[in-house]
């Protein structure tokens, strides 16, 4: 199972998320999608939107671990790896590719979250008629996460769509806004986020702002500008 829920929680897909996200196979719609609705995907959409690279049952996992250990110098060969896991694959296929939850909707989230802005997306699932019912529940789900991880995870995965951004942009950006993120409110919802979903429980969190046309454009940006002298660490540093 995959999920980065983040939004339900005042934050944001980290770890490279909004990186990876930015660029499947599929289309950057489905990443949009994605990040903003924390949709779980099972083994099938994440082969299909590009998530994945192999399917192996669980029961064959223990196999690969040993087998890899066995390949000493090999190891680090992409083919040698490949060769081996579609070896162990057999003619397994990913279990019910009937109920995925990408496919049946392609059309309407490529129309809905191909949208240039946040507000166009929400704008897009009001009115879109061919899949009303996804629509209308995907809409509901947005307006329950935090609007301040919402604008920001939107401009994140839209800035990291460019071929020319790099892994160590992405998560230079991502620290930056990591960092920001631990703020309190109003200037982030993490630590309302975390009260209502992980230590009171109450699944009823209190966001800064009631709605996404209400977050000032500049307070979205300050999430991606440098870290100046009040920060102890400063930028972080990566060699990659």
């Amino acid at each position: 199972l995959f999920a980065m829920p983040e939004t339900g929680i005042g934050l944001f897909p980290d770890v490279g998320g909004t990186f990876a996200l930015s660029r499947l196979k599929s289309t950057p719609a489905v990443g949009q999608y994605l990040a903003l609705t924390g949709e779980r995907l099972r083994a099938f959409d994440c082969l299909h939107v590009g998530l994945a690279t192999h399917y192996l049952p669980a029961e064959k996992v223990k196999v690969l671990l040993e087998s890899v250990k066995g390949l000493n110098d090999e190891v680090g060969r992409v083919s040698v790896l490949t060769e081996l896991l579609d070896e162990l694959r057999g003619s397994n296929d990913p279990p019910n590719a009937d109920a995925s939850v990408i496919i049946p909707h392609e059309n309407a989230i490529e129309k809905c979250f191909s949208a240039s802005s946040l507000e166009g997306v929400f704008l897009a699932l009001s009115t879109y008629a061919d899949d009303k019912e996804w629509a209308e529940r995907t809409l509901k789900t947005l307006k329950s996460m935090s609007p301040t991880s919402l604008k920001v995870t939107f401009e994140a995965v839209k800035r990291h769509m460019g071929k020319e951004t790099t892994i160590k942009e992405a998560l230079t950006n991502e620290y930056r806004m990591s960092q920001r993120f631990m703020r309190l409110q109003p200037d982030s919802d993490f630590a309302e986020g975390i009260r209502a979903v992980l230590v009171d429980k109450d699944k009823n969190p209190k966001w800064a702002y009631n709605s996404i046309e209400e977050i000032p454009k500049e307070a979205v940006e300050e999430f991606f500008s440098p870290l100046g002298s009040f920060h102890p660490r400063g930028e972080v540093k990566l060699e990659l």
